[in-house]
């Protein structure tokens, strides 16, 4: 068994779990020094009982554990009742068999021999790694509301004296997390972890030492044991009567298979007992290693939302992109480098996808495009690929939401259909050099699938709680991975959103639109009903003559042709056009005439300063004006989601026609810098 990092699987009968202190005894077991810890998380050893406990549950781990666990002198120093010291019986009870079995250490005999002398309290509050108070207890702080809104300081129990949290700044009370319930903070629940200093012995860390890793093992394999049928292995091996717990790491305490009710008997009538031997066992080590496995794919690449997370992987362990990752992480991510140039089939392919500098819109789509197609090489016709969510129901209940099974065809041809069919300009911001010493931001617009989180924000805005973004991943799921149809509901509160520029800061409204129109665009492209379906082109379409598009290119044309004037004459402030983007979703001819008006200055100012882009602006009207049915410009009835779609693509074809820029800024790019 090799010795596991940060980033590997955990060995069987062992949890990761967060230390405070690292005390150093040597092979005698006698104490050398301690020290507090970074709050790092350190693999160590435990049992079926304790990898699953929770509340007042009494289930040590077998080596290192709370203070309250491996400290003998803690029922005296920590002022608590005698009860407590079962803690410490049962930690040496178990400490004892390790120590005393076939498979014992050397390490463990030391660790055993210190701890049985019940001085750990006492060495560590003269390390000065404990603290004491005023009655040489150890100290007991409780966490209560400040002042300020959001503030919290601490009071002492000893002497209800309250300080600021930076009093205990650099202590162990800044590493502990108060109990929810009462808001203590109690050093006893400091984890400790163990050094052993062995002449000879190169690994005195005992979470390093693989020989100590190979002794639990077969020594907890011997030691408690439960025959029974395991319906994983088929055969009759030494089955779980307890899961661990963990599995998911945002919901720690949440279990996903549990049968330990012996209180509310909910089994009766159809068991004997709550072991659950008598419906599905599972064998311990299949268990364990199940648990394991899904902790570290969920670490390693699950998609979070609170609670809820999800994850997919292949079988064979090949990367996977994940169906609910931002597509724009991609662009970040040095590592599809590699995947682009073994997708690439021809040079100037290549050069497209790794240059965005020249046409950022279709080249993002044809890079994106090609790390699929990486992935996809990477794994065979017939490799198992699987997708699964997991919510904490409870705090102590993990239920799984979403599961699929699925190949690699299906799998990446759903995730293509996905970016393709809800792709649109994106606002997007990523930082560039300046002569400054700080890095400044600068606004992109790649064309890309908007991420779930973009899809929620656009529908919910300030609305969104965590319960309706999970409820957003959710629903989100079978649209990527199936290729489902997408949500009436989504697109219609995108959409209005969308067209309320005030309620929001200008770079959220522009997100807000991109989001919108890809949502209608692939909404329409999936139409439950075949006679329904369009297509819609990501970029401008100068021979749609649809009434509605043509009513948002009119709306782009005159909020360009505003915001350069106001750029000219110096000012700041919101274009005629965008305040009345609601109003002119509702009633397009009448509000339209009312904007057409308010242009009259905005042109007369032109007409002296940027004669030339004036001139292109009143052809791109009578070009647009030309496609109209006279009927329908006249009508007064509201657009629908499709005004979005022509304003955004006339919007960014005038922000991207190069060859107008001299005419509209004098040389600088002022629009581009505005946010």
């Amino acid at each position: 068994m090799d010795l596991p990092d940060s980033n590997d699987l955990i060995p069987v009968y062992h949890v990761r779990n967060t230390a405070h202190i690292n005390i150093v005894i040597d092979i005698k077991g006698n104490f050398k020094s301690a020290k507090l810890l970074k709050k790092d998380k350190f693999i160590i050893p435990a049992t079926e009982d304790s990898a699953s406990r929770a509340g007042k549950t009494i289930a040590p781990h077998p080596l290192a554990d709370k203070i309250q666990y491996v400290a003998g002198d803690y029922k005296v120093c920590g002022n608590i009742s005698d009860t407590t010291n079962k803690y410490h019986s049962a930690y040496l009870d178990l400490l004892s068999k390790w120590a005393n079995s076939d498979h014992s250490h050397q390490k463990v005999n030391a660790i055993y021999s210190y701890v049985q002398k019940g001085n750990v309290v006492k060495n560590l509050l003269e390390a000065k790694i404990l603290i004491s108070d005023s009655n040489h207890e150890l100290l007991r702080l409780k966490k209560i509301k400040g002042v300020s809104r959001g503030e919290s300081k601490l009071q002492r129990l000893d002497n209800d004296q309250v300080v600021n949290n930076a009093h205990y700044k650099d202590t162990i009370f800044a590493m502990l997390s108060p109990n929810e319930t009462t808001q203590i903070i109690d050093q006893g629940s400091a984890l400790a972890i163990w050094s052993v200093f062995c002449p000879g012995d190169p690994s005195e860390e005992t979470w390093l030492d693989k020989t100590l890793y190979d002794s639990w093992v077969h020594c907890y394999s011997k030691l408690d044991s439960k025959k029974g049928y395991c319906f994983i292995c088929g055969s009759h091996t030494d089955v779980a009567l307890k899961h661990p717990k963990g599995a998911n790491p945002f919901a720690n305490n949440a279990k996903l298979i549990s049968s330990n009710d012996d209180k509310g008997f909910t089994f009766l009538g159809r068991f004997i007992d709550s072991t659950g031997l008598q419906n599905v066992a599972i064998d311990t080590v299949v268990s364990q290693k199940a648990h394991n496995v899904l902790r570290w794919l969920i670490d390693r690449q699950g998609i979070r939302s609170e609670k809820q997370v999800t994850v997919a992987w292949a079988v064979s362990a090949k990367p996977l992109p994940q169906p609910l990752d931002d597509s724009f992480n991609y662009f970040r991510d040095d590592a599809s480098l590699e995947l682009i140039e073994s997708a690439a089939e021809t040079e100037e392919e290549l050069a497209c996808a790794k240059d965005l500098s020249t046409d950022l819109g279709q080249n993002a789509a044809l890079k994106l495009k090609l790390i699929l197609k990486g992935y996809r090489q990477q794994l065979s016709d017939m490799d198992q690929l699987s997708i699964i969510t997991l919510d904490a129901a409870t705090p102590g209940r993990m239920s799984i939401s979403y599961y699929r099974e699925c190949l690699p065809d299906e799998y990446f041809n759903a995730l293509n259909d996905w970016y393709e069919h809800f792709s649109w300009y994106m606002r997007q911001s990523e930082e560039v050099e300046s002569a400054g010493k700080k890095r400044k931001k600068r606004e992109i617009w790649p064309v890309i699938a908007p991420s779930p989180y973009a899809i929620a924000q656009a529908a919910y805005g300030r609305t969104l709680t965590d319960s309706l973004k999970k409820q957003t991943y959710m629903r989100l799921l079978p649209c990527v991975v199936e290729g489902r149809s997408f949500p009436w509901d989504f697109v219609k509160m995108a959409f209005q959103r969308a067209c309320n520029p005030h309620a929001v800061d200008h770079w959220e409204w522009q997100r807000n639109i991109g989001v919108a129109c890809a949502l209608y665009r692939g909404f329409y492209s999936r139409h439950p009903k075949l006679n329904q379906r369009r297509i819609y082109t990501v970029g401008l379409d100068k021979n749609k003559c649809s009434r509605d598009y043509l009513f948002g290119r009119l709306l782009a044309v005159a909020e360009r042709t505003e915001e350069i004037a106001l750029n000219v004459a110096g000012e700041k402030r919101s274009t005629t056009a965008e305040r009345y983007i609601q109003q002119f979703a509702n009633n397009p001819y009448q509000t339209w005439r009312n904007i057409e008006l308010s242009l009259t200055p905005s042109k007369s100012r032109l007409r002296n300063n940027r004669g030339a882009f004036l001139a292109k602006m009143e052809n791109n009207f009578n070009e647009i004006m030309n496609l109209f049915d006279p009927d329908e410009f006249t009508s007064n009835a509201k657009l629908s989601g499709e005004f979005l779609l022509g304003y955004h693509c006339q919007k960014m074809a005038l922000k991207n026609d190069h060859t107008t820029k001299t005419e509209v800024t004098g040389g600088d790019d002022e629009l581009n810098k505005k946010d």
